[in-house]
């Protein structure tokens, strides 16, 4: 209840007592990776994703939340990659390409990034603009 709330900070106690008597429950561990994500815990919820990853290494979901929290703790190689994997495992969300190009831009590979946003660009209208900035900014 308190993680459909957004009360992420008291929401982590419960998942990780969930944990302790469920190490494998891969949904705790996905909302308790959130949560961190959510209270700025970058690297604390990339070793959680990377849990949730062990137990289930064909699912996107993880990948792609690992590479998101990578992204935000600045660690573009590691974060470039989930973000591959998740591409790989099926994950074809345009949000996942836009996050991709920011990885590969902040390295410097400005053309895979324009690339992926040239594909965003052709998959959700909604994400044009910021993909239209993003390109506009690179060039």
């Amino acid at each position: 209840i308190k993680y459909e709330s957004q009360e992420f900070a008291q929401a982590l106690p419960y998942f990780e007592k969930a944990l302790k008597n469920l190490p494998k429950f891969y949904s705790a561990i996905l909302h308790l990776g959130a949560s961190q994500h959510q209270q700025k815990d970058y690297l604390k919820a990339a070793h959680t994703f990377q849990k949730a990853t062990a137990l289930r290494p064909k699912d996107a979901i993880a990948q792609r939340y690992m590479g998101m929290s990578l992204l935000m703790a600045q660690a573009y190689p590691q974060s470039e990659t989930s973000f591959k994997n998740a591409l790989k495992l099926g994950d074809r969300s345009p949000s996942t390409y836009y996050q991709l190009s920011i990885a590969q831009d902040r390295q410097g590979k400005k053309t895979e990034a324009q690339s992926n946003l040239n594909r965003v660009l052709s998959m959700d209208e909604s994400l044009s603009g910021k993909a239209l900035q993003k390109l506009s900014e690179m060039n």
